[in-house]
């Protein structure tokens, strides 16, 4: 396992931003914990450490979220995520990260510039989102900016879609969870260290949740589009022996 005074420094970021945002937590630490323990470790731990600490921000949530916007999004990641899984194991995974970073920060420049998406957002739309970001998510871990970029190009107040992010992400962490536990890489081992280092996600979840309370609705946002163009950058081939 990595060294618990790194896990401590990478989760406090990365609750941090999951506590303002309601999203990305997942892609800092991952990536990060990857680096120094391996995807199995990192995957694995990381979803534990996410599951319950994250009650201290789902449960206000559930009383601004729009199940209609929600439900959705997750029966659609729940029809894919697994052949996701399933990609990664025969296919190139290189070369879909390299879509998907040109697909975010085509994506993320565009919303910047001030565009919004003003039409109708049927089921229909709403779960092929979901079904991109459950392949996307089995195959690569980056289920989040597919999701992110639709809630982000509405009009919806931040609250909102920062609600429906976290309960999204709560449905979607259950199928999750279920595909690791079947393919035996979660461990007592791994569940010890994640209890080890869950406060540290905890106290920047609680710190970040504050800072979204006094932040505005323009600061939301360009710190949203920020934390997407950063992981857009960071998934790119080209920058693994970078980071």
């Amino acid at each position: 396992m990595p060294d618990l005074p790194i896990l401590w420094a990478i989760l406090l970021v990365a609750g941090l931003v999951r506590g303002f945002a309601g999203f990305g937590s997942g892609m800092i630490a991952i990536p990060l914990i990857s680096r120094i323990g391996g995807p199995a470790v990192a995957i694995p731990l990381f979803w534990a450490i996410d599951s319950l600490p994250s009650l201290v921000i789902l449960l206000p949530a559930l009383r601004q979220v729009a199940w209609r916007a929600v439900l959705p999004i997750a029966a659609g990641f729940a029809a894919t995520v697994y052949l996701g899984i399933w990609y990664l194991s025969v296919g190139d995974p290189d070369q879909l990260r390299l879509v998907i970073s040109g697909f975010i920060l085509v994506a993320v420049l565009v919303l910047w510039s001030g565009w919004r998406y003003s039409g109708p957002r049927p089921a229909t739309l709403s779960a092929a989102v979901g079904m991109v970001s459950g392949f996307f998510g089995g195959a690569t871990q980056l289920s989040g900016p597919p999701v992110v970029i639709y809630y982000l190009s509405s009009a919806d107040a931040p609250a909102q879609v920062r609600a429906n992010i976290i309960v999204l992400f709560a449905i979607t962490s259950v199928f999750s969870g279920i595909g690791l536990i079947a393919a035996g890489l979660v461990s007592m081992s791994l569940l010890l260290t994640a209890v080890l280092v869950a406060p540290a996600y905890m106290i920047g979840l609680l710190a970040g949740q504050k800072i979204f309370h006094l932040a505005d609705e323009r600061h939301f946002r360009r710190v949203a589009f920020l934390l997407i163009l950063t992981v857009g950058l960071m998934t790119l081939p080209f920058f693994d022996g970078v980071i």
